[in-house]
């Protein structure tokens, strides 16, 4: 038996040596050797034991409560790096909370500037549309015009080519005529027909020379001259009298009435007496006055 030894394991070994002096008793020195052991392990051997066992036993105790201790320590060392961990997390999130509603209230301004924005747009688009409604109906309307402009156009150059046959054939018939009169005899000593003097030049076209036509007494037969050409007007008067009359008023016009071009321009009538007379010469023959040879209508293109 060592210091090791359980308390339990001294207190049986007492409880044998007090049997053991007990049953010895014909040896006395081995019964005071065994009484004096029993009393040794009685006053000293068993309290030392008893004070070592509730040592060993406060030891233990203290060593699971240092255990406990250094368990919880480790556990609030847990904790507190925990938490200085939250406070740090914390911190973390206070600042972005801050920049969050930094963040929010500029996206409150942009907002406020995207609806005045969308508002500004509506409108510029409400204006463009009417814009874009004005042009598609100017595009109709000048559209209309084009077609309208296109077939006045055609028309145009319909009348334009009819008026250009009928130019053309009123020229072959002029020049027809015009040939028959040259070709046609007439008195040694004639003089043109005078026409109504209006003062104005500018609208009268000269279609014959003016000089006097001599013809021999004895010209050949001219050729016969087509049904539908009518006298013309710009004749010299014949070398004989006549007591026929004209009617002002309407046979005078009835030859221009039947070679005038539809829409062509009118004619004053004739209301000077004195340009029917004969014309004035001087000492050479030729007219002392304006003289207008042909037809007054012209045919204009």
């Amino acid at each position: 038996m060592d210091e090791n030894a359980p308390l339990a394991s001294v207190k049986k070994a007492r409880d044998k040596l007090e049997k053991a002096a007990k049953s010895c008793r014909g040896d006395d020195d081995l019964t005071s050797q065994l009484l004096r052991s029993i009393e040794d392990f009685t006053t000293r051997i068993i309290p030392l034991f008893e004070e070592f066992h509730n040592q060993r036993q406060e030891l233990e105790q203290a060593r699971k409560q240092n255990e406990k201790l250094q368990n919880e320590k480790a556990e609030l060392g847990k904790r507190l790096a925990k938490s200085q961990w939250y406070h740090s997390e914390n911190e973390r999130l206070r600042n972005e909370v801050i920049q969050a509603q930094r963040i929010a209230d500029e996206a409150t301004v942009a907002g406020e500037k995207l609806k005045d924005l969308l508002t500004e747009t509506r409108n510029d688009l409400a204006s463009y549309k009417k814009i874009a409604a004005d042009l598609d109906k100017d595009k109709k309307r000048m559209a209309d015009q084009l077609e309208r402009n296109s077939n006045a156009a055609k028309n145009s150059r319909e009348k334009v080519k009819d008026v250009r046959a009928q130019n053309a054939e009123l020229q072959k018939k002029i020049e027809s005529l015009e040939q028959r009169l040259l070709e046609t005899p007439h008195s040694p000593v004639s003089q043109p027909q005078p026409h109504d003097y209006d003062g104005d030049f500018s609208s009268h076209e000269l279609k014959t020379p003016s000089r006097y036509l001599v013809k021999s007494s004895q010209p050949p037969p001219p050729p016969p001259l087509p049904e539908d050409i009518d006298f013309f007007e710009g004749m010299p008067r014949p070398g004989f009298g006549s007591d026929w009359q004209l009617n002002r008023g309407k046979e005078n016009c009835s030859v221009l009435k039947k070679t005038r071009p539809v829409g062509g321009p009118t004619h004053r009538r004739v209301t000077n007496p004195v340009g029917l007379m004969a014309l004035s010469l001087d000492r050479k023959g030729k007219p002392t006055t304006a003289v207008q040879l042909g037809p007054k209508r012209t045919v204009r293109i």
